[in-house]
Formats: C-alpha cells, sequence, structure tokens
C-alpha cells in the first residue's frame, strides 16, 4: 500500500499524487499522513477522496473552529475526514459521525478508528425519523442524494433516517459546541422541521455546505432558520456558518 507523507510535502510531489490518486480502482487504498497526524487516514484511488483530502487538511475548510469545541455532531460524515481533523484537534470532545452510503461508511469506521471519541453510524439525516431512498448520485462519491420514501417499500438503496432532535437525545447530547451538515441538499429539510427552532437554541456553532443546485430552497431554509436567532454568519470556503452570540 503506498503510504504519502504530507510533512515537507512540495507542490510538484502533492501534483504527482493527486495524479495518481485520480486513476486506479476504488478497491485500492492508499495511506495518507497529515501534517502532525500519528494515524494515517486511507483514501480510495479514482474517487473524491482525494479532493476532500485537500479540503480538510491542505486547504483548513474547518480552520474557523475555535476553542472550547467538546461535542460535535458530524452530519454527512463521508469517509471520515472531517471527523478525524476533529479528533485530532479536539481529543477531549465527542464526536458523533453519520454517513448513509455503505461504502463510505466503511471507510469512516476505517479512518476513525483509533480515535476513541468518535461514533459512527450508517445513518441519514432528514426532518424525521424516517426510510430514505437514494436517488441520485452527482459528483463522484461523496455526492449521495436520498428523499423520502412515502407508500414505498425498503430497497437495497433504503437507508434510515433520523431527526436531529432525536440523535442529541439518542447520544446524550444536550447542547452542541457545533453543528456540521453537509448533507448534498437534505439541508433543506432539516432546518425546516417543526422543531428546529428546539434545537438550533442548544447550539453554539452551525455550519452547512449549501447544495441549492441540487435541492432548490434549501439555502433559504438554512439562513430563515438562522437569521435574527442570536447568531453571526460568517463565511469560510463552501461554508456558510452561524456562531451563537447572545446566550440562552
Amino acid at each position: 500500500m503506498l503510504s504519502f507523507h504530507l510533512e515537507n510535502c512540495q507542490p510538484k510531489l502533492w501534483q504527482e499524487f493527486s495524479i495518481y490518486m485520480k486513476q486506479g480502482t476504488r478497491h485500492e487504498l492508499c495511506a495518507a499522513y497529515p501534517i502532525g497526524f500519528t494515524h494515517p487516514v486511507y483514501l480510495r484511488r479514482n474517487t473524491s477522496d482525494i479532493d476532500n483530502f485537500y479540503q480538510i487538511f491542505m486547504r483548513g475548510e474547518y480552520a474557523f473552529l475555535g476553542g472550547g469545541v467538546n461535542s460535535i455532531l458530524d452530519l454527512g460524515a463521508y469517509i471520515g475526514l472531517a471527523a478525524v481533523y476533529f479528533a485530532h484537534r479536539f481529543p477531549e470532545s465527542k464526536i458523533v459521525s453519520l454517513e448513509p452510503e455503505s461504502d463510505n461508511f466503511k471507510m469512516l469506521q476505517l479512518n476513525t478508528r483509533p480515535y476513541g471519541n468518535v461514533h459512527t453510524e450508517n445513518l441519514a439525516v432528514w426532518s424525521k425519523d424516517c426510510d430514505l431512498e437514494l436517488v441520485n448520485q452527482v459528483s463522484g462519491d461523496w455526492g449521495n442524494i436520498f428523499d423520502e420514501t412515502i407508500g414505498v417499500p425498503p430497497s437495497k438503496n433504503s437507508v434510515r433516517a433520523k431527526s436531529v432532535a432525536s440523535l442529541m437525545e439518542q447520544h446524550q447530547m444536550q447542547s452542541l459546541s457545533f453543528l456540521k451538515v453537509d448533507v448534498e441538499g437534505a439541508e433543506k429539510h432539516i432546518f425546516s422541521a417543526t422543531d428546529a427552532q428546539a434545537w438550533i437554541s442548544r447550539c453554539q456553532l452551525i455550519s452547512c455546505e449549501l447544495h441549492e443546485s441540487l435541492v432548490p430552497g434549501a439555502t433559504n431554509a438554512f439562513h430563515s432558520a438562522l437569521e435574527g436567532k442570536g447568531f453571526a454568519l460568517g463565511m469560510h470556503g463552501e461554508h456558510a456558518y452561524y456562531l451563537r452570540t447572545n446566550q440562552h
């Protein structure tokens, strides 16, 4: 298995590694070591895994996080690179990471195995507890779009979904330091939920990668749920985030 160390990595070497990772087959794994990490993360060749690695560990997608993070709900964990970043940066935090797609979930389990503070769930997130069906895939392995199955028997592409309120209750999370949302348009349903304000009031920081092009109305649902609710809006890369400015 090829190993790649980001420490002292030169641009030319990164470019060569990226080209290599874009080839081959998804069944070939490579071990990549982010700067300062003892354990590697594993990436599948010929997938969007290398792009996610670049976002998390080179572009610093979650560099906006401050200190004092002790509870994280990671919705749309993909292969677990964000969860690994959180676990490394906040080793005392409780992290719950969800990923609905089965192959991605196996990679999530593999990558987070060295971190005892990460709990993984093969689940989707919705406005309520229900079954969802995989209806489309865009932009590679990280672009799985699910929708509600009403009156349709579950199939091999079905996955169980839970609401944010259910997840917080299940994992005994009375409040959240950070709610990370990257769910390919399902944010429209999550932030439009009838109980959304109840759990939003228990969050300190909420970030969301918006997918308006996939699900029209997703952007409005997210901002409408948080604007004027005691948060300040910020932007970092592809993520809009709201940081609480007043305490309840």
